[in-house]
């Protein structure tokens, strides 16, 4: 199947078995049915040729990577609430849910050296706090990924 619109650098989640995808100048989150094999759409309220994201207890949080929003899209409400702002301007970098927290890990950033720089929000108290930086960085290291694998996040 393919997605309603053709675009990248967008962040993707998998929630309930569906799948969401945003990101790539279009203010739409493209819903994948898994189990009818059919795609929705619903209004983010933002734009940005590059969203990072990831999901918390079946909620989508969407960083722009360019104006530092955060929000929280709900799939049950199609409700997109806005949140705390992201501390660090960055790009190609990576954001992940582990813990029930959100990691905004790496990237470049005009603004500061951003390759090392982790930054973690807490949904519950909507407050981001640094992160341990990253071991072993280069300056031109931006380019990041992310996974969790048995509890443990590895970049």
């Amino acid at each position: 199947l393919r997605v309603t619109v053709a675009r990248s650098a967008g962040a993707a989640a998998v929630i309930k078995g569906d799948i969401y995808y945003c990101g790539g100048g279009s203010d739409a989150v493209d819903i994948l049915d898994t189990k009818r094999g059919r795609w929705s759409r619903a209004s983010l309220g933002m734009s940005s040729p590059q969203l990072l994201g990831d999901q918390i207890d079946g909620r989508l949080y969407v960083m722009d990577v360019n104006s530092r929003k955060l929000i929280r899209f709900d799939p049950t409400t199609k409700r997109v609430e806005k949140l705390a702002d992201v501390p660090t301007r960055r790009i190609n970098g990576t954001v992940i849910a582990a813990g029930g927290r959100l990691y905004a890990i790496g990237g470049y950033s005009p603004d500061v050296n951003a390759a090392n720089c982790v930054e973690v929000y807490d949904p519950k108290k909507n407050r981001w706090s640094k992160g341990t930086p990253l071991p072993g960085y280069r300056p031109l290291d931006h380019f990041h990924s992310a996974a969790v694998l048995n509890g443990k996040l590895d970049v």
